[in-house]
């Protein structure tokens, strides 16, 4: 229970003890009337008691379920970006080790092309990290905005 809750819990019951002690020293009802009229506010106010922790519990419930939702959306939507990034990274490496070996095996004109070609591939590896940098950041402020029109977070 967090600590806004324990204060409606401990407000409720500090007043219940005030009301109860008030009562008795203002009553002008006889002892009988008296404890009946307590009897009744007792299960009135527990009555509410308990329909405010079942109230409590529920909400507590919805808020659980919701961030299992969200959670689980925030899980898939990171998976399928960081799949697409692998798989272009994947790519990327598969270029630069065949862009390497025809450096390696190639001189004059054709070693211009392969130095051409992995400065190319260079530029894109760097491409593919500053799009993974950005997905990372567009999947936590994403999880950040959903958390917060559901009420998860203050």
């Amino acid at each position: 229970m967090d600590r806004r809750n324990q204060g409606i819990v401990r407000g409720t019951l500090m007043g219940i003890g005030v009301g109860v002690v008030v009562g008795l020293l203002l009553a002008p009802r006889s002892g009988k009337e008296t404890r009946d009229l307590l009897a009744t506010r007792s299960k009135e106010t527990m009555d509410d008691l308990e329909r405010r922790l079942a109230d409590l519990r529920s909400e507590l419930g919805d808020r659980i379920d919701a961030l299992k939702d969200l959670a689980a959306t925030v899980s898939e939507e990171a998976g399928v970006q960081s799949r697409e990034l692998i798989s272009k990274a994947e790519v990327l490496k598969e270029d630069l080790h065949n862009s390497a070996s025809n450096l390696a095996k190639n001189t004059g004109k054709a070693k211009s092309d392969a130095v051409a070609d992995a400065k190319r591939l260079v530029k894109h590896g760097a491409d593919i990290m500053s799009d993974l940098e950005h997905a990372t950041r567009e999947v936590v402020k994403n999880t950040k905005h959903q958390a917060k029109e559901s009420d998860l977070i203050g």
